[in-house]
C-alpha cells in the first residue's frame, strides 16, 4: 500500500502487525480521489481510519486539515508514525470509536468539506453513521461523504437529510458518495 498522488507521493504505508484490517486497495483509492473534488485547502475526515492511508492520501493531495478516527490504539500509533515520517502535518488522531467522534466532533462545532468512512463490513456501520452524520452539521454545507462497503451490505435507505448521488462498484466493493439534501 503507497500513497499515489500528491506531495508524498509512493511513500509505502505498512499495516500494523497483528491487526485485522482491511485497507483500501490503490485501485480503489486512485477511482475515490478522481471522483472527489481536488483536496487543496478542503477539511477531511477518515472515520474508521485503519491504516489512515485514504486520510494520508488527502493530506498529500493538499487537504488544509485532516482528523482520523480509530478505535485501535494501535492503528493511531502508526497513522501517526507514518505522518511524522512523510512529514505531512495539519492532522489529529483520534483513538475512539466513530459514534464518539462525531459526537466530539459535532460538539466542537467543527465541519469537514469530505467525510470518508470505511467501517468493517457487514456489521451495519454504514446505515447507522450515516444517520448519525446526517443529524449533526459535521458535513459542510456543499460537502461530500463516501462510503466504502461491501456490496453485500444491503443499500441504505433514502435518508431524511442526506442523499445517495453517485454509487460505483469495484469487484466486492462499493464506493458510494452522499451529499445534503
Amino acid at each position: 500500500m503507497r500513497i499515489i498522488g500528491g506531495k508524498a507521493k509512493g511513500r509505502k504505508i505498512a499495516s500494523p502487525a497483528g491487526r485485522k484490517i482491511r485497507p483500501t486497495s490503490d485501485s480503489i483509492k486512485e477511482s475515490l480521489f478522481n471522483l472527489l473534488p481536488t483536496m487543496e485547502g478542503l477539511r477531511f475526515l477518515d472515520l474508521f481510519a485503519g491504516t489512515g492511508s485514504v486520510g494520508m492520501e488527502a493530506m498529500s493531495r493538499g487537504a488544509a486539515r485532516t482528523v482520523f478516527v480509530d478505535c485501535s490504539g494501535i492503528c493511531v500509533e502508526a497513522i501517526e508514525g507514518h505522518i511524522r515520517r512523510f512529514g505531512l502535518s495539519c492532522y489529529e488522531c483520534l483513538t475512539m470509536t466513530a459514534e464518539r467522534a462525531i459526537q466530539m466532533l459535532s460538539g466542537r462545532e467543527e465541519c469537514f468539506d469530505i467525510i470518508f468512512m470505511d467501517p468493517p463490513y457487514d456489521e451495519g456501520f454504514v446505515e447507522k453513521t450515516l444517520c448519525q452524520i446526517s443529524d449533526t452539521r459535521i458535513l459542510a454545507k456543499d460537502g461530500v461523504i463516501a462510503v466504502q462497503h461491501s456490496t453485500r451490505e444491503s443499500d441504505v435507505a433514502q435518508l431524511r437529510s442526506i442523499m445517495l448521488i453517485n454509487k460505483r462498484r469495484y469487484g466486492d466493493n462499493v464506493l458510494s458518495f452522499w451529499k445534503w439534501r
